[in-house]
């Protein structure tokens, strides 16, 4: 071959180390250049020599742009491919990891899934039992009993809710669903669901509501209910002796300090065409106790999760620690931040500004003549009575089946009964049911493997409403139950109330 012109300025790379049999790696570098001869360009080989890994590349040798020979390149790629097996080991342990975490994460679903079913069922068949006990027995004695049930069970419910709720908010999936609410049923709710806590402790809580709140507001009540809920069960939980004071009344403009984000869009509700709105407000709440009150040192751990503070002289009190995470993530989702005031031994008072969208401005005015109003209507209700309705219960758990005949009754139904998916399509062969209510979880065909049978055979009229009841909680349970064809969802434990308003859109109801 010529000789390349030195203007060419080909670099030069030399291999000090003696290649190890060479015939075989020349025989390769031929095989190159024989390629490279027949036009087909754009590769090299890569070759081991003890230790060190080479890369020989061919080229053509040009002496005044005209080809005149070939050379080849060789390289000591060795910390070069030392470096791509690290970053390849590397990515392989980062897949392996985040393998590894998605299948934590999907145990931990399916676990939280588990856990509710299970906790949720034994609790549907307590609070439905208690329930039975208290509509059918005039005893007071009796009645206090299932008062003290019927708070434990709620309380047990409170701290499943709380585990699951925590996992959402952990998980990415809490939404924040906006819709129109009636505040002065908000806030009853809100006393009623905690009156009786604070009174097994001999404490007063004191209510106090502006009268200037609008009655209709539009927000997530349920997620602001649960925010004053666990601020309510906290300041019960930590105070011994006093009072707790919950006080929710509306911003004035004359207020110094609004810590509520000017800049949050409140999206309207789905029904939005449905409502007249009247602009903006900021309901403020505060919850006040004269309990033990926090330390300043604990104040920065006050909301970190599953943390406890003062343990010396709280170790009696019961609680996950998820109460204050779930209030400040809560508030931030809903555009809001919760504020603490302490001093220790003394009491706590927390406090948050939350902007609503007005859907009716009338003040609600009289709160409480508004509650005696309400309890007056509500006793004087017409318990739904539909004798002629046929309903088929469907669930392998004995105890829960009894409580949900136990509520039929109370609407005269006498339902049909099924311990199983087979058992259940056996009946809805013969006989044509207004509602089927349905359990999911159940051995060998579960709930939808039921329901897909009944649909694929045409078994039941389109008129008949399959509603799923299950212990089945977790954030998208009833869409997938909606994706799978149920018309309904109830999930346990079931209360009376809601069972009977459902029955109430579903049946002809005959007095």
């Amino acid at each position: 071959e010529e000789k390349v012109d030195k203007e060419e300025n080909v670099e030069e790379e030399k291999v000090d180390k003696e290649l190890d049999d060479s015939s075989e790696i020349f025989k390769k570098i031929n095989v190159c250049i024989e390629d490279l001869a027949a036009g087909r360009t754009g590769y090299d080989i890569v070759f081991h020599n003890g230790d060190h890994v080479y890369r020989a590349k061919p080229e053509f040798l040009k002496d005044h742009k005209k080809r005149c020979g070939y050379y080849v390149l060789i390289s000591d790629v060795t910390s070069e491919h030392r470096y791509i097996e690290r970053m390849n080991k590397y990515n392989e342990e980062l897949q392996e990891a985040r393998d590894k975490a998605e299948a934590a994460d999907a145990a931990k679903t399916q676990f939280l899934a588990q856990m509710s079913h299970e906790i949720r069922t034994p609790i549907n068949a307590v609070l439905g039992m208690n329930e039975m006990i208290m509509q059918e027995t005039d005893d007071e004695v009796i009645l206090d009993y299932a008062e003290g049930i019927s708070s434990s069970g709620q309380n047990l419910l409170f701290l499943i809710n709380s585990i699951l709720d925590f996992s959402k908010i952990e998980d990415g999936k809490m939404e924040i669903i906006n819709d129109e609410y009636d505040t002065v049923a908000l806030i009853m709710n809100l006393v009623s669901s905690m009156s009786s806590r604070a009174e097994a402790k001999n404490l007063k809580l004191d209510v106090k509501v502006d009268p200037d709140i609008p009655v209709k507001l539009i927000g997530d009540d349920v997620r602001i209910s649960q925010v004053i809920l666990n601020l309510l069960s906290n300041a019960i939980k930590y105070t011994d002796e006093g009072l707790v004071t919950l006080s929710i009344g509306v911003v004035k403009t004359d207020r110094n300090h609004v810590p509520v984000t000017d800049n949050v869009n409140i999206p309207e509700p789905e029904s939005a065409d449905k409502h007249t709105m009247y602009g903006d407000v900021v309901l403020h709440v505060e919850v006040r106790d004269t309990g033990i009150g926090i330390r300043t040192e604990d104040m920065d751990k006050l909301f970190e999760e599953f943390s406890r503070l003062d343990q010396t002289k709280n170790h009696r009190v019961e609680g996950t620690g998820l109460g204050m995470p779930i209030i400040y993530n809560l508030l931030k989702l809903m555009g809001s931040e919760i504020n603490v005031e302490s001093e220790y031994g003394k009491g706590s008072l927390f406090w948050f500004d939350l902007k609503q969208i007005v859907a009716d401005k009338t003040p609600i005015g009289d709160y409480k003549e508004k509650v005696r109003i309400a309890n007056t209507r509500a006793k004087q209700e017409i318990t739904l009575y539909a004798p002629e309705a046929k309903i088929l219960i469907v669930d392998d758990n004995a105890l829960n089946i009894k409580v949900t005949r136990g509520y039929l009754k109370i609407c005269g139904i006498i339902p049909d009964e099924a311990m199983s998916g087979a058992e259940a399509i056996e009946l809805i062969k013969k006989n044509t049911y207004d509602v089927v209510l349905l359990d999911h979880m159940m051995p060998g065909m579960d709930g939808i493997e039921t329901l897909f049978a009944i649909r694929k055979e045409n078994l039941a009229p389109k008129r008949t409403v399959f509603v799923v009841l299950t212990a089945n909680a977790i954030e998208g349970s009833r869409e997938m139950y909606m994706e799978a064809g149920f018309d309904d969802y109830i999930s346990k434990p079931v209360e009376l109330k809601t069972l009977t308003n459902k029955l109430e859109g579903y049946l002809e109801v005959k007095s």
